[in-house]
């Protein structure tokens, strides 16, 4: 059975989950009517096709479809696993050091005081080890030091690791094809994992 890209409202039980972990009351966060649950077709790492879920905004779930839907038939591209970060109870570092692709999660930047792209709901984090985010010394998640920096991506790409954002492939395209920008571009920081439909 081949498996296709899909969109839904929230279920409740999903919605239960998420509160206290991605949603609170006290944030500012999105409404529920706001924000879609999505299905999307990926090769994991062993080279399956399977099924991962993300949360984001309801104005930008089709371009998401499209956009994963396009990085799966291609066939260049694995991810080793795609959940809600509420399976990680919010905590992004969780998420982060467990290789987790995902979306959605009402937090403020990183360092900051203002609500993040994730938190809007028009961001994305792929493969965080393989793609951390990397200020001056940081390294975030710390267990993806061995992807930290351009040579070290190059060298990990060129012997067939998995899960590698690089500057001319297919995510990035597929990405960018919408609007979104990545965040292996940045200048003050680098930020390998993280695509954004306001480019921040």
């Amino acid at each position: 059975m081949t498996l296709a890209a899909s969109r839904q409202s929230i279920p409740d039980d999903i919605w239960a989950k998420m509160q206290g972990r991605s949603w609170h009351s006290d944030r500012g966060c999105l409404p529920r009517k706001n924000l879609v649950f999505v299905t999307l077709p990926y090769l994991n790492f062993s080279g399956a096709t399977v099924e991962g879920h993300l949360i984001v905004h309801l104005d930008v779930a089709d371009d998401v479809m499209i956009i994963f839907t396009e990085i799966h038939q291609s066939g260049k591209f694995r991810i080793e696993k795609m959940s809600l970060v509420d399976d990680y109870d919010g905590d992004d570092d969780k998420s982060m050091f467990d290789n987790n692709t995902s979306a959605y999660n009402c937090r403020l930047t990183r360092g900051g005081a203002t609500m993040s792209s994730h938190g809007r709901g028009i961001a994305i984090d792929i493969n965080p080890v393989q793609n951390p985010w990397v200020k001056g010394s940081e390294t975030a998640p710390a267990n993806g030091v061995n992807y930290n920096t351009p040579d070290k991506r190059d060298a990990a790409f060129r012997r067939g690791a998995h899960g590698i954002v690089m500057p001319d492939d297919v995510v990035v395209a597929s990405f960018a094809r919408k609007g979104w920008k990545w965040g292996g571009v940045f200048t003050t920081r680098k930020d390998y994992q993280h695509f954004s439909e306001d480019g921040m």
